[in-house]
């Protein structure tokens, strides 16, 4: 699978790539679900802070001995946790299947191209080529996984 942020910083790069080799453009598909994700994480990450503040407001309702209003927070709370229950389920669909899928078919592809002309000297000296040989490098050394070997590769 491909690191994302490889991904973010280069779709232009990475959609010519694949086309200069017959794959389809997909860095759009995989940016738009990454985006659902990060966005549902923030707004994830946002309601646990307000849910942390008002739990704060129910032990100092209940310290002033305030019944109603610690009654009413701790009903706020309770709708602050089945909205973060919901966020966590969206988050999870949005890196589900079809992520992941999506971020292996392109790693596949990467893979496969660079593999396929690593003995080519002509196709090596290309751009696409050069552009996916250090996505295929820095996306196994962020793994730590070994890079393919072969005659010129990587």
């Amino acid at each position: 699978m491909l690191d994302i942020s490889i991904i973010r910083d280069n779709p232009e790069k990475f959609d010519k790539a694949l086309l200069s080799r017959g794959a389809e453009a997909m860095s759009q598909q995989i940016l738009t679900l990454d985006e659902a994700r990060r966005g549902a994480v923030s707004q994830a990450q946002e309601l646990q802070t307000k849910r942390n503040e008002t739990s704060k407001q129910i032990g100092q309702a209940k310290a002033a001995k305030d019944e109603d209003l610690a009654k009413k927070l701790m009903d706020d709370v309770a709708r602050m946790n089945e909205q973060l229950q919901r966020a966590d389920e969206w988050e999870r669909e949005a890196t589900g299947v079809e992520a992941k899928a999506s971020l292996r078919r392109a790693g596949a592809w990467v893979c496969q191209l660079v593999e396929q002309f690593a003995d080519n000297e002509a196709v090596r000296a290309t751009e696409p080529y050069r552009f996916l040989a250090r996505l295929l490098r820095e996306h196994a050394h962020a793994l730590g996984e070994g890079a393919p070997h072969g005659p010129g590769l990587l």
